[in-house]
């Protein structure tokens, strides 16, 4: 798909949104994206099942209820992408293969991450942040939660430097069950 025939398609996208007449809800089923340009695109309840998405720029990207299910996000830069749900119908990510995709600041509330490769929900901590088990392009695993994207370790360490205990102390026991839960899930 040439970048002419994408800024079209986005264009009768919004049309769609804004329910004017002749507007196309975006339908980039098996899609070849891959590379493509799509920072701060309105994606917002777009059809990307199965569209090859490595590497794509998705950055500040709405895909707010967009179906990506078993959609190819590797290496994708999600940066700040807004992937929320709401009520019924939330993102849907299902199956989607996010090795080595930066979410760094993305909100994935209420998204469906069943089965997504690459990426393991943990929890949530008490403060709203959401941690997830990343893997990345060499198989290492990490850990994310809001803009941080750090080692298991390494967010022990960061834990430390907060200022409320409770929150050392929560921080902590998460961490023990994303080791915990990693190590299930690589048996």
């Amino acid at each position: 798909m040439t970048q002419n025939e994408l800024d079209l398609i986005l264009k009768n996208h919004a049309k769609w949104l804004a329910g004017v007449t002749g507007g196309i809800r975006a339908d980039l089923t098996r899609a070849n994206l891959t590379r493509a340009d799509l920072a701060c695109a309105n994606l917002r309840g777009a059809d990307l099942t199965r569209a090859d998405l490595t590497r794509a720029d998705l950055r500040g990207a709405d895909l707010t209820r967009a179906n990506l299910t078993s959609a190819n996000l590797r290496g994708a830069d999600l940066t700040r992408a807004n992937l929320r749900g709401a009520d019924l119908t939330l993102a849907d990510l299902r199956g989607a293969d996010l090795r080595g995709a930066d979410l760094a600041c993305a909100d994935l509330t209420s998204a469906n991450l069943r089965g997504v490769i690459g990426q393991i929900y943990v929890t949530q901590r008490s403060d709203g942040h959401q941690f997830f088990l990343v893997m990345d392009e060499g198989g290492g695993w990490f850990i994310r939660a809001g803009c941080q994207y750090r080692t298991i370790e390494s967010y022990r360490q960061h834990a430390l430097e907060y200022n409320d205990e409770s929150k050392t102390a929560e921080t902590n026991l998460i961490l023990d069950f994303a080791e915990a839960k990693l190590k299930e899930y690589l048996k």
